[in-house]
């Protein structure tokens, strides 16, 4: 497993790089995200907090 930490300014740049990814997903025929799950809208929720 890996730690991967994104400051509040990546987030557009965290969510493009998720977007590739599910675009490469699909194209070799995998079951990935939805693009209109891949907003911060939808990622960023009341239980991200940032880290202390």
């Amino acid at each position: 497993m890996c730690d991967l930490e994104i400051r509040n300014n990546e987030v557009d740049k965290a969510i493009e790089i998720m977007r590739e990814v599910a675009e490469w997903g699909r194209n070799k025929g995998l079951r990935v995200w939805l693009d209109e799950w891949l907003t911060a809208n939808q990622l960023i929720t009341d239980e991200a907090q940032p880290w202390n």
